[in-house]
Parts: structure tokens; sequence; C-alpha cells
């Protein structure tokens, strides 16, 4: 035996298994569904709140809530989203709220049997609530868009930017 043969049984042995892993994975992602964009989900949140002002000064508040999410297609490309948060905080005995609305319009545009792009509008208004304080309003409106893919029946990955400008 000599190390040719070795070497060349090798890397048959990996050729073939690459070849047999490569056509188990092009079946197994032809039966992969679409991405499901059709969700509710309630979930704990946390977060925090950097204030700045001239009389004050500045503060990194630690605030925790909780968080409502939904998406739904309308037609066959139509994304609607709508997002609640409300997170409160305590710095120094005074009470900090914060409650968030987001409601987006977009398009969902397939990539592939299990992958797709949403590009999308969406609105935002912040209540911010300061007790015996202040309170005030800030909303804007901005662009998200995003990436799904199904990588097995279980398991979906996504991500999404999103740019808000603001008054």
């Amino acid at each position: 035996v000599n190390i040719v043969s070795i070497w060349r049984l090798i890397m048959s042995t990996k050729y073939l298994s690459g070849m047999i892993l490569s056509g188990i994975l092009m079946l197994a992602s032809s039966a992969i569904a679409a991405p499901n964009y059709n969700y509710y989900e309630a979930s704990f949140s946390t977060g925090e709140l950097k204030l700045s002002a001239d009389e004050i000064g500045s503060a990194d508040i630690d605030q925790d809530g909780f968080k409502l999410d939904s998406s739904i297609i309308a037609g066959e490309s139509v994304l609607l989203t709508l997002s609640y948060a409300a997170l409160s905080g305590d710095e120094d005995g005074t009470d900090i709220d914060v409650d968030t609305l987001i409601i987006g319009a977009g398009w969902i545009v397939p990539l592939s049997n299990n992958s797709g792009v949403d590009i999308g509008l969406v609105y935002r208004t912040d209540n911010l609530e300061i007790s015996g304080f202040a309170s005030g309003d800030i909303s804007g409106a901005g662009l998200s868009a995003g990436i799904r893919s199904n990588v097995s029946d279980s398991l979906e990955l996504a991500a999404q930017l999103s740019y808000l400008g603001r008054d």
C-alpha cells in the first residue's frame, strides 16, 4: 500500500460523500416550506433608555416590560405589521415609562422556495412619561428591509434593518 493510493481513496471518498450530502441538501431544501409571515407573538422585553438634558445631566435607565408583535400577509405579497411595547424603569425613585407603537406595510419578494425579502414603510410613535416631571411624544416614518429563510422545517432565520426619521 502506498501513500498515493491512500490519498486517492480518501479524496474519492470525500468527493462522493460531498456529492451525496449536496444531493440530500437539495432534496431537503425543495421540501422546506416558504417562511411564514403570519404570526402573533407576546414576549418579555428589556431595554435601556438614554436620557440627556442640559439642566439634569444624563442617565442610562434599565427598563423592562412586555412586547406584542404581529404580522399578516394580505393578498399574495402585501405584508402588514403591528408592534406594541410597554417598558418601565426607575431612576432614583422616579418612574420612567415608554410606550412604543409601530405600524408597517410592505411587500414580500420571494428569493427561492424557502427564502424571501420584505421591504416596507413604517410609522413609529413613542410616548415617554417621567412621573412628576415631564411627558412627550416622538413620532416618525421610515423604511424597513428584512430577509427570512427557512433552514429546516423547525428553524427559520431572519434579519431586519430599519431607518426611522424623527421629529
